[in-house]
């Protein structure tokens, strides 16, 4: 999962509720409308973008790593 600025009204998108610093990863925990929260871990490289809490997010992902699972 990648994080972006929230730019498009129809990704999935919410405010950064947590921002924790591990080493060299950061970890931001989002909640989206529905009320589930996604942690997303991101490695610091030069040009990482940071994310401030209450900052809007979207998350994207590739089509390619998505898997359905039946319940």
């Amino acid at each position: 999962i990648e994080l972006l600025p929230s730019t498009d009204s129809d990704a999935l998108a919410g405010p950064v509720r947590r921002v924790t610093k591990l080493g060299s990863i950061t970890e931001y925990v989002i909640v989206v409308s529905s009320g589930e929260e996604f942690s997303v871990q991101q490695q610091e490289r030069t040009g990482t973008r940071k994310f401030a809490l209450g900052e809007v997010v979207s998350l994207t992902w590739s089509s390619a790593d998505s898997r359905l699972l039946n319940a």
